[in-house]
């Protein structure tokens, strides 16, 4: 299920769990270009039966998160 928080920043944070909520917490950093719908239904099973909390986020500027200006790049857009 996909979720969506607002960083501090205003920005938009999208990300994905699947497994056990009340399970050991894993953080997933899916590869570029790539999202949180980068893992596969075989992956979520196995969170499950391994008792973890597999944690999905997109990546700044991919899927539905909101990509990160830098200070540089405030002045040249």
């Amino acid at each position: 299920m996909t979720k969506i928080i607002t960083l501090p920043d205003g920005r938009n944070l999208a990300f994905a769990e699947y497994g056990r909520a009340n399970g050991e917490p894993v953080l997933f950093c899916h590869p570029a270009p790539g999202s949180r719908l980068h893992v596969s239904e075989d992956m979520s099973r196995v969170a499950d039966e391994m008792g973890i909390w597999l944690i999905v986020p997109d990546r700044p500027g991919y899927g539905l998160s909101d990509v990160k200006q830098n200070e540089y790049s405030r002045y040249t857009s």
